[in-house]
């Protein structure tokens, strides 16, 4: 969602690159416009259970910004950026079974509650905003007999 808002926000402002999708270019625009617009399409797709909720928290803050072009331009951004990052990932994550095995660096369930691993298929799904999924991973803890 954050990622939809920036990336149409971006569009109209353009002090920076987006991230993934440069929508229209329809001027003028509001930028307040495309962020409602941009998180409602992107979140009433994820979670269509709370599209009541949603419809109601985007009418009200649409309903503060002024000038009928600019906002109409600025929804027209917003849901473009929504739709096309839809496209590049749906938000579905794949189910996967996971068996916890031994071994140093290997997920172990812990106590209290001993709970099973929590969305193990996370790691299939294709990062959209990284270029690699190693991207910030950190570099090997010292060895155990350095001094540091």
């Amino acid at each position: 969602m954050h990622v939809a808002i920036y990336d149409a926000v971006m569009s109209i402002d353009t002090r920076h690159d987006p991230f993934k999708v440069a929508p229209a270019r329809l001027r003028p625009a509001s930028r307040e416009a495309a962020a409602v617009a941009a998180a409602h399409a992107l979140l009433v797709k994820l979670l269509p259970d709370q599209q009541a909720t949603l419809d109601a928290a985007r009418a009200a803050s649409l309903a503060a910004i002024r000038g009928e072009r600019r906002k109409r331009n600025g929804i027209a951004i917003g849901e473009e950026v929504a739709e096309r990052l839809l496209e590049i990932h749906n938000g579905v994550i794949p189910n996967v079974s996971y068996a916890p095995s031994t071994g140093p660096g290997v997920w172990q369930p812990t106590p209290p509650g001993f709970l099973p691993v929590l969305l193990p298929g996370f790691a299939l799904v294709t990062p959209f905003t990284l270029a690699r999924p190693s991207q910030f991973r950190p570099g090997p803890p010292p060895s155990l007999s350095s001094a540091v």
